[in-house]
């Protein structure tokens, strides 16, 4: 043991006797120590380049991967039945048509309602306007509480949920009281394309028309001067979004809606035409 440490150290004599050449392995390079049993190899400067080339492309790969946008996201706030819980970004108005047509028994009935959807001073604030004529109310103040639920789940799946009610005070001497629940599940087949399907319910009292206000009158029963319905839906369809210059966005879609209740009709055709754009400059960023 004491000859073999003297030996180590008389370097000398080591490089005399220290032979050095390529391995078999091009990338790698070899020592070999005679008489000393040692044999010491390392990877060359280009085995090792390559290899960290690898790593950090790898490594890039897995990066870009999971910090990626969600395709999900390509498409939102556009479903047909059930609203999803995403608000108008600032300086961005939405235009929204929809022309919903049913069929029950041979009857048809069809309408068209356009619907905007302002912010106001921020994403927090909504302005929504529609047109509340032809059938669409009351004629008097109502007020309405609606509170969506969203939630991206994976790269592709996004679950809604809806839960309201409204009421409007004072018609024709009544209260009227509607509530409604609603859920869905989007599938995004592409960025730009979705598949769905969304499921509603609608618990809505009317009043009573003429003749039966008056049956109610004389039997002195004001409860049954109020009409309550239960409307089911189930609908699957599909949105597709065309992406324009200058951050608008159109997107079409269709659906075809299927009655669950004797109240619902017993299908339906939906048709969705939505035009997103903004009604401000976008602000430039620049500092004086």
């Amino acid at each position: 043991m004491i000859r073999q440490v003297a030996r180590l150290n008389n370097w000398e004599q080591l490089r005399n006797e220290t032979v050095v050449h390529e391995s078999h392995i091009p990338q790698c390079r070899s020592v070999t120590l005679p008489h000393h049993g040692i044999h010491l190899a390392w990877p060359s400067v280009n085995l090792v380049a390559r290899r960290l080339s690898l790593f950090l492309l790898f490594y890039s790969s897995l990066v870009t991967l999971f910090s990626a946008e969600p395709l999900a996201k390509g498409i939102q706030d556009n479903s047909f039945f059930v609203e999803e819980a995403y608000n108008q970004e600032p300086g961005i108005v939405q235009h929204i048509i929809n022309v919903p047509a049913f069929f029950t028994s041979g009857d048809k009935e069809a309408s068209f309602v356009f619907t905007q959807e302002w912010p106001v001073f921020s994403q927090t604030h909504q302005l929504p306007t529609g047109d509340a004529s032809k059938g669409f109310g009351h004629d008097r103040l109502g007020y309405e509480i609606n509170l969506p639920f969203s939630k991206i789940v994976s790269d592709r799946v996004t679950l809604n949920f809806n839960a309201g009610g409204a009421l409007f005070p004072e018609v024709n001497d009544r209260d009227l009281w509607n509530y409604n629940l609603g859920g869905s599940a989007i599938y995004a087949v592409t960025r730009d394309f979705n598949l769905m399907l969304e499921a509603v319910a609608f618990w809505e009292a009317d009043v009573a028309d003429f003749a039966e206000s008056l049956a109610a009158s004389a039997t002195t029963n004001k409860a049954s001067a109020i009409d309550r319905t239960v409307t089911a839906l189930l609908s699957p369809g599909a949105r597709y979004a065309f992406n324009c210059p200058n951050d608008s966005q159109i997107v079409v879609g269709a659906a075809v809606p299927i009655g669950l209740t004797s109240d619902s009709p017993d299908w339906g055709l939906f048709f969705y035409l939505s035009f997103e754009h903004p009604f401000v400059r976008a602000a430039t960023g620049k500092t004086k």
